[in-house]
């Protein structure tokens, strides 16, 4: 019989639950979305995506933000426009993460783990309700990788490890905190 061979996991998986995720190209929206490294696990209900946690992932409540696709809508060329945290023209830029031309970007498992969280939901806007201020952009993730902003949940004491490196998996860990 043989054995089934054990390598080493070099990355923890990421969990953002209890939001609303746009999936995008028609697709029903979701409740939850998980990525390793800069691919995406699942996208589904939060007990579908918390199913793929090994035990050691990194879990985010969005406490009810929405999650996008760069890229994927909004009125003119971004989610919040004018400038936003990835500069350009808007939050979710013109080229964006998934930069070219073509179908709007979706969020779907073993896509790119590019995606943004705002504070309301940007479809509100694209569809002429009044919605005022625009969406705010909480966090940009980009190939897996918080670039600007903070995850909701995340209170700071979220440090990176020698697997957050290029060439390395995302792996994050609590910070000691002094005592009180």
């Amino acid at each position: 019989m043989a054995r089934a061979r054990l390598t080493r996991v070099t990355h923890l998986y990421t969990l953002l639950v209890g939001g609303t995720v746009v999936r995008g190209g028609g697709q029903p929206d979701a409740t939850a979305i998980a990525w390793a490294l800069d691919t995406i696990l699942a996208v589904g209900l939060d007990t579908e995506v918390d199913a793929v946690s090994r035990g050691d992932s990194h879990r985010f409540d969005l406490g009810g933000a929405f999650v996008v696709a760069p890229g994927s809508g909004g009125p003119g060329s971004g989610a919040t426009g004018g400038t936003g945290a990835t500069g350009g023209t808007g939050a979710t830029g013109g080229t964006g993460a998934t930069g070219g031309t073509g179908a709007p970007p979706v969020l779907e498992t073993g896509g790119p783990a590019d995606l943004l969280v705002l504070d309301a939901d940007p479809r509100d806007l694209r569809h002429g309700t009044p919605a005022a201020p625009p969406p705010r952009v909480i966090a940009v993730v980009t190939g897996g990788r918080v670039t600007a902003g903070r995850l909701p949940g995340d209170d700071g004491t979220t440090a990176h490890d020698e697997h957050d490196e290029p060439g390395g998996g995302q792996r994050s860990v609590k910070r000691p905190q002094p005592a009180s």
